[in-house]
């Protein structure tokens, strides 16, 4: 997608009401994750694990679609051995 056809969406959308930076991004990641979605999904402390069998990137990645209580490094550790297996 061009920059400026990405500006001009991200203008309208947001126009609506004032958002949080960290609505847009939430917001903005939500768009992009539907636009592949993984054939399986696994929740995990706030993020999404998708699964794919290599299809795609997007589809074969994480996503954080909520706060988190687990230690970051704990949780890439996890992720990276969930997509090793």
């Amino acid at each position: 997608m061009g920059l400026n056809i990405m500006k001009t969406l991200c203008s309208t959308i947001f126009r609506r009401r004032e958002r949080t930076e960290k609505e847009k991004i939430r917001y903005l990641e939500g768009l992009a994750a539907n636009a592949y979605v993984p054939l399986e999904t696994k929740e995990y402390d706030g993020w999404q694990l998708g699964f794919s069998n290599g299809y795609t990137g997007r589809a074969n990645s994480v996503i954080i679609k909520g706060e988190s209580t687990i230690d970051l490094k704990e949780k890439i550790k996890h992720c990276e051995e969930e997509y090793a297996s």
